[in-house]
């Protein structure tokens, strides 16, 4: 680290600068970046200022910053490296090579970004340059190994089912299920509810479709893959990826697929998702899009009858019901309702936003990855495997005729909302508005959602 090492705080204040400057002040802005990295005798401050703004998607200013940087001596290599980076994430993938592949002429790539540069050949359907380079990547270092190998089972991923065969795969979809929009879905569920008729809501983002089971098969073919994705979420959820392991999991995986079966209406399908994991590259995105659409058409196939009644929506539904006043009109003054939350304070906050008689509440363990947002208390005990059982046998011996439950409970909240079915009610998945409600910033949330924090309803 060089003597004029620029802090966080002045590489987030030329970010800000650049954000908020008319085309010709922010050439400006940059060259006073450059000539303030050379003053000082810190090289990296433009590379670090290109980063953070392609961290942020903002990725014009991004490509200015480093473009330029790759001018500076002693950091070219870095600042090359960084802008093909900056491309890829843009599905700029062909330019993305064309900078690697200097970099790679001059003996200027290290073994893990030669792995970066397989993951480009794979995008860029050239299969045969990915394998060779994850040989040689391994060659140069061994501990790299078993990435190369995970690498590998993605890339096989890739060229069997490529970004076309999942567009295709979304119109037959498509085709198949009825889409539903918001309003529909709040009459679906307002139509449920009179008729004390069981209802589920249930949504799929990636840490599900990470759990999804196709066939023994195809566990068999990605099982690297699949296990790595699997932990990732692990981690995430529960700070223990030793669970995937255990043989109660297994049961947990089996129970959540039965409960994509029962649903009325599933959130996870829109060709902007699929057009972005596919855009990104991303390593779980990329099977989590082609598992959720590989199990809806497993469905349809299996059962044409009920697959022609399930609506289908996008991943956000639980953001359109929430933002579009659909929550509010189904909670005003309602009698009672059931809540699975890892808020100790959401009850009493609904009960007074919304004139609630009472709430059945059961507590769950949050995502232990959001310690800081959502604080001790809710994340406090273990929700997997003592807390989930508890949970199943209260779920399973209780009649829940025409009540209206709330869910958010990540993946095992997908077993409770299916047996809360089974047990009358009418069920919604609701996952991060519960955090909304509360104020928690868990997620990267829409516009508007703010309005919704009750936190501070008492």
């Amino acid at each position: 680290m060089s003597a004029g090492w620029a802090t966080e705080e002045t590489v987030n204040t030329y970010c800000d600068s650049i954000r908020s400057a008319n085309s010709d002040d922010k050439i400006r802005i940059v060259f006073d970046i450059i000539r303030s990295a050379i003053s000082d005798n810190d090289r990296f401050l433009p590379i670090r200022v290109g980063i953070v703004l392609r961290e942020n998607g903002e990725f014009a200013d991004a490509e200015s910053v480093l473009s330029i940087s790759t001018k500076l001596d002693g950091v070219q290599k870095h600042a090359l490296f960084d802008l093909a980076v900056c491309y890829s994430r843009q599905e700029k993938i062909l330019l993305s090579l064309e900078l690697l592949e200097s970099l790679r002429a001059a003996n200027d790539l290290e073994p893990r970004q030669m792995l970066f540069m397989a993951n480009q050949y794979a995008r860029a359907a050239k299969f045969s340059d990915a394998e060779r380079l994850l040989e040689e990547a391994v060659l140069s270092d061994l501990s790299l190994t078993y990435e190369a190998l995970l690498s590998k089972s993605f890339f096989g991923f890739l060229q069997r089912f490529p970004k076309q065969h999942s567009l295709d795969a979304l119109s037959r979809i498509f085709e198949t299920y009825s889409r539903a929009s918001t309003q529909e879905i709040e009459e679906a569920i307002i139509a449920a509810l009179d008729s004390k008729t069981p209802y589920m809501l249930l949504r799929m983002g990636d840490g599900e479709g990470a759990h999804i089971f196709i066939s023994l098969a195809d566990e068999v073919e990605n099982f690297i893959l699949y296990k790595e994705n699997r932990k990732e979420f692990l981690e995430i959820w529960f700070k223990d990826q030793s669970i995937i392991d255990t043989p109660n999991y297994s049961s947990a995986i089996r129970r959540f697929n039965e409960a994509i079966s029962n649903a009325d209406c599933i959130g996870a399908y829109t060709e902007e998702l699929v057009r972005h994991e596919y855009r990104i590259g991303s390593r779980r995105g990329i099977p989590y899009i082609v598992n959720t659409l590989r199990v809806a058409e497993e469905l349809a196939q299996r059962n044409p009858d009920r697959a022609s009644e399930t609506k289908l929506s996008g991943l956000t539904v639980h953001y359109d019901l929430l933002l579009s006043g659909a929550l509010d009109r189904l909670l005003e003054n309602r009698d009672h309702i059931g809540l699975i939350a890892c808020h100790d304070r959401l009850p009493q906050a609904l009960k007074t936003r919304y004139n609630i008689g009472s709430i059945d509440f059961i507590k769950v363990p949050g995502e232990k990855i959001h310690v800081g947002a959502l604080g001790v208390n809710a994340i406090e005990g273990e929700h997997w495997p003592d807390r989930f059982d508890e949970i199943c046998r209260t779920i399973s011996s209780s009649s829940n005729v025409g009540k209206l439950y709330l869910v958010g409970a990540g993946m095992l909240g997908k077993v409770y909302c299916n047996l809360l079915k089974k047990s009358g009610a009418v069920v919604l998945d609701l996952g991060a508005v519960m955090d909304i409600w509360m104020g928690a910033k868990t997620r990267t949330f829409p516009n508007g959602t703010v309005d919704y924090d009750i936190s501070n309803v008492f």
